[in-house]
């Protein structure tokens, strides 16, 4: 048969009865709860409160170390699936973005149109009619350089429209990922 053992508790300070061998004791006056531990040959009360703070501590670091691992092996995935359309995607970005590629084809646009008015000039001033021919040519210059700039930038445009719902949903997903790992691991280094 069990003996009957008093225990003080060290929060309100009275005394209980209590049988040996139980792992659990609830002050009668204060309700405090307490594991038993035994060691040495004495018994040792810690706050069940306590004991449930840091077996949640252990939990939530481990949980914490387990979707960091998630969290790399799915920026991992993210990458490789994204990393062959971003080379592609900067450049159209970049073409859609800059006015400098618009400009680039206007250049060229503008400089065929004066060296048109120019030759239409001299032939005239000159009675040259061979000029005439050339001055055509220029101005059929002119406007394929317009109209090919006109296409280049809209063939970009178009590509650029057909990659970013692709894209863009993919970068969000990394984003929020790398934001969401990076908070993980300054948790662990704490």
């Amino acid at each position: 048969m069990s003996e009957t053992i008093k225990i003080s508790c060290p929060a309100c300070g009275s005394t209980s009865s209590r049988k040996e061998g139980l792992s659990d004791f609830v002050c009668h006056y204060c309700g405090t709860q307490y594991r038993v531990e035994h060691k040495n040959g004495g018994i040792s009360l810690s706050p069940i409160l306590e004991t449930m703070q840091t077996l949640q501590t252990g939990m939530d670091r481990t949980a914490a170390e387990l979707t960091v691992k998630r969290l790399k092996e799915e920026i991992f995935h993210l990458n490789n699936k994204i990393a062959p359309l971003m080379p592609e995607y900067n450049q159209l970005k970049l073409q859609a973005s800059k006015t400098k590629f618009v400009f680039v084809f206007k250049k060229f646009w503008w400089l065929f149109f004066i060296l048109a008015i120019t030759l239409f000039i001299i032939s005239i001033t000159q009675d040259l009619p061979a000029l005439a021919g050339i001055t055509v040519l220029a101005l059929i210059f002119f406007i394929a350089a317009g109209i090919g700039g006109m296409i280049a930038l809209s063939k970009a445009t178009k590509r650029l429209e057909q990659l970013s719902p692709t894209v863009e949903p993919l970068l969000e997903q990394l984003t929020e990922k790398e934001q969401r790992l990076e908070s993980l691991l300054s948790y662990l280094n704490e």
